[in-house]
């Protein structure tokens, strides 16, 4: 189930109104409509069919992202790029990250190749694609990848000989765990 649904009422087939008020039968959760339709009339129908914010185009990303961190708080939620545990919290927007609370310092490529590990979220990445991802068109090899995540466990694992958060997949790559 996804935290938030954003979607434009104007469709090119269909009736935005109709989905708005579809999507409430399964989903509770906030849901922010965009719309070139300006009018208090357009408005108030977006509201009454079930949409809980209503953002007339053009519109800043500012904007939008503020109001998405609203409805998320507003609803109790937290939004994707932010991860807790007991242990650890990451904010991938802030690039901040945290151990038993205190604040770790992870240079680029650290931060870089544990965002792809956080964003895949118990998905296992391959080396070639962080390679691909961080460094860009496979001009480093698999030892720079390696040495990262040894400095990652380094950093963030309560005992880096004993990962519970970056596993090694052999002959596949690694994987973000949240421990249960």
């Amino acid at each position: 189930m996804p935290d938030l649904i954003l979607f434009d009422i104007n469709m090119p087939r269909g009736n935005g109104q109709n989905l708005c008020g579809a999507i409430r039968l399964f989903f509770d959760g906030p849901l922010i409509v965009i719309s070139a339709l300006k009018t208090e009339r357009d408005k108030v129908l977006a509201f009454d069919v079930g949409a809980d914010d209503y953002l007339v185009k053009p519109f800043g990303m500012q904007e939008l992202l503020a109001r998405i961190r609203v409805l998320l708080r507003r609803f109790g939620r937290k939004p994707a790029n932010i991860v807790e545990t007991p242990d650890l919290c990451i904010n991938l927007e802030a690039r901040l990250v945290t151990v038993r609370g205190r604040r770790v310092n992870l240079g680029p490529k650290e931060f870089e190749v544990f965002k792809v590990l956080v964003l895949a979220r118990g998905k296992p990445v391959s080396s070639q694609n962080l390679l691909r991802v961080v460094w860009g068109q496979n001009r480093k090899n698999a030892e720079s990848v390696r040495t990262v995540v040894h400095e990652l466990r380094r950093k963030i694992e309560l005992q880096s000989s004993k990962p519970i958060y970056i596993s090694t997949e052999s002959r596949v790559g690694y994987r973000f765990i949240l421990p249960e």
